[in-house]
């Protein structure tokens, strides 16, 4: 049995539930007529179809916070292993800016690093994924497109991460350079 499909771009704000009920009230040969919105709602309303996007956005968040904390917690660890050299650094002489932005330099190169490895790891993953989408006889070709919102959420999650990083650095490096002790023990 043949199908003819239709597709029509609709203007926004058209209402694309009664443009469905207008055409297939033009022919009663017409079997059934879908439209976008229709299934959208469809989606949106059927948690098995609608689910799994919800769980991954509401993961999104809790990712992001253990993410932070973990890289928090590293950025501490290494600097509380690191004490004896920034302090000798300002016994040396070493300024507090001096000592902050050779640490910054060290722990910011291998997360932006990180940051960049994992953006250009998601980004190509997400074009295989459409590239992989569009072998398949399709109506439409799909395109990679990041609307505003993504922007913002990938922005945020860039911020907190660097975040999570340096205010460490500010705390340890303000606690070690202005604290000078050395324990020795023998």
């Amino acid at each position: 049995m043949a199908q003819t499909r239709i597709l029509i771009k609709l203007l926004p704000g058209a209402n694309g539930t009664s443009v469905e009920e207008e055409i297939g009230g033009l022919n009663p040969n017409i079997e059934r007529v879908n439209s976008v919105e229709t299934q959208r709602r469809l989606v949106e309303g059927n948690v098995f179809l609608n689910g799994q996007r919800r769980v991954q956005a509401l993961g999104i968040p809790f990712a992001l916070l253990t993410s932070s904390i973990g890289v928090a917690l590293i950025a501490t660890t290494t600097l509380k292993e690191r004490r004896k050299e920034i302090t000798l650094m300002s016994i040396k002489g070493f300024s507090y800016g001096q000592i902050l932005r050779a640490q910054m330099l060290e722990n910011l190169g291998v997360i932006c690093f990180s940051i960049l490895l994992g953006s250009l790891v998601g980004y190509v993953t997400t074009m295989g994924n459409v590239q992989s989408l569009n072998a398949l006889p399709s109506l439409v070709a799909r395109r990679v497109v990041f609307p505003m919102d993504s922007m913002v959420n990938i922005l945020t999650i860039v911020v907190i991460t660097l975040a999570s990083t340096i205010v460490p650095i500010l705390i340890i490096v303000r606690r070690y350079s202005t604290s000078l002790e050395w324990r020795i023990r023998g």
